[in-house]
């Protein structure tokens, strides 16, 4: 495992220690909610993560595969019907959330998503300097002079 995989695993994996902190603190160390909380942020993370994995300099130059943000918002979609359809949620055995506890959910999961992008994309131009820095709001085409 190179150090740059070593940093990205464990960033994500603080995001999910967090969120289940978090848990564990408002409802007790062995409660399904903690479990609910720092697993969801878990799943959340690495299905971004495939986002920063797949693309060249970053999550916000876009990726290579078309495919991939569908099913990604597919997974997402689905992984929030197990969390908040209380039938499937009974099914699956997840305990039932707040809106608070989706919040601190969500942020374990896409926290560590903008700091890896943000770490590969600072790697890319230090190994790429001609990489162009990008406006916020610009599209990736625009910023290479092809927009």
């Amino acid at each position: 495992m190179s150090a740059g995989s070593a940093l990205r695993a464990g960033v994500i994996a603080a995001g999910a220690f967090g969120a289940g902190l978090y848990g564990a603190l408002r409802y007790g160390h062995a409660s399904p909610q903690a479990r609910t909380v720092a697993f969801g942020s878990l799943v959340t993370a690495q299905l971004l993560h495939a986002l920063n994995y797949r693309s060249t300099h970053g999550a916000a130059e876009g990726t290579r595969n078309s495919i991939l943000p569908s099913i990604i918002g597919g997974s997402l979609i689905a992984q929030s019907a197990a969390m908040l359809l209380p039938g499937l949620r009974n099914l699956l055995g997840v305990g039932p959330i707040d809106v608070l506890d989706a919040v601190v959910l969500i942020a374990g999961g896409v926290l560590p998503f903008f700091v890896n992008a943000a770490h590969k994309t600072e790697q890319a131009q230090k190994t790429h300097p001609a990489f162009p820095q990008r406006q916020a709001g610009q599209r990736p085409s625009a910023a290479r002079g092809r927009g």
